[in-house]
């Protein structure tokens, strides 16, 4: 199971830095930034697609024959 893209996660005190962490609480959202599925997207997709996808909203392309 993979945590929603709206959780916060931070790096683990065991293995952060003794100083402090140089890297601050994230959205799994954010650090998915440029995945597989964008980069798919980019290079195959439509335009429109990769916008909706982006907004988190569905596509559906026009049929045509």
């Amino acid at each position: 199971m993979c945590p929603g893209l709206d959780t916060v996660v931070a790096p683990l005190p065991e293995v952060a830095d003794p100083d402090g962490s140089a890297f601050g609480p994230v959205s799994v959202g954010e650090r998915a930034g440029g995945t597989v599925e964008e980069e798919y997207l980019r290079v195959l997709g439509r335009p429109e697609q990769l916008a909706a996808w982006r907004e988190t909203r569905s596509y559906v392309a026009e049929v045509t024959a």
